[in-house]
């Protein structure tokens, strides 16, 4: 699901890729310390003025991205166990 709302946000072009933390390789507390699947999103930093000016002023973009990566994933996942 990571990678997915990964895509989706990278189609909106809006700050720097920093790409996906494997949390195996970079444990994050929050994440793996989860009795349930868990991601971290971080849509930007708001000490950027660019990031925190478009969180502002396009976050109906960002969730529509974080909504329709979400939606493709479960999606993917449907059509793989059917085959």
């Amino acid at each position: 699901m990571a990678e997915s709302i990964h895509a989706q946000l990278k189609l909106l072009n809006y700050a720097q890729d920093r790409g996906l933390v494997d949390t195996n390789e970079t444990p994050l507390y929050v994440v793996s310390n989860n009795s349930i699947p868990a991601l971290l999103l971080e849509v930007g930093f708001i000490t950027d003025t660019n990031d925190f000016n478009y969180m502002v002023n396009n976050g109906d973009d960002l969730a529509q991205a974080i909504a329709n990566g979400i939606m493709n994933s479960i999606e993917a996942e449907e059509i793989s166990e059917e085959v």
